[in-house]
């Protein structure tokens, strides 16, 4: 995991699509099924926060799908972070 560092230009294009953050392996599956039948872009999937902010500034994406009890760093947090890079 490399290191999160926040935007430098907070009006940066996003990227049209989702980003999935779940820690069971089958939300992140059933998830994915969903938007893929909708056909909506799955942009990236992670497993805990600190993935999820790791992926976020790389993909910049629409909307994150983000589970709230995670290890790591739950998704309490990760929003508070998420929000301060990108309100």
């Amino acid at each position: 995991m490399g290191t999160i560092s926040p935007f430098n230009d907070l009006n940066q294009t996003k990227n049209h699509g989702v980003l999935i953050v779940d820690d069971q392996r089958i939300m992140r599956l059933v998830l994915s099924s969903i938007l893929d039948e909708a056909a909506i872009p799955i942009l990236g999937q992670a497993t805990n926060g600190l993935e999820a902010l790791e992926l976020y500034t790389q993909l910049k994406p629409t909307v994150v799908l983000l589970d709230l009890v995670m290890p790591a760093m739950d998704g309490f947090t990760t929003m508070e972070k998420l929000l301060t890079y990108d309100p």
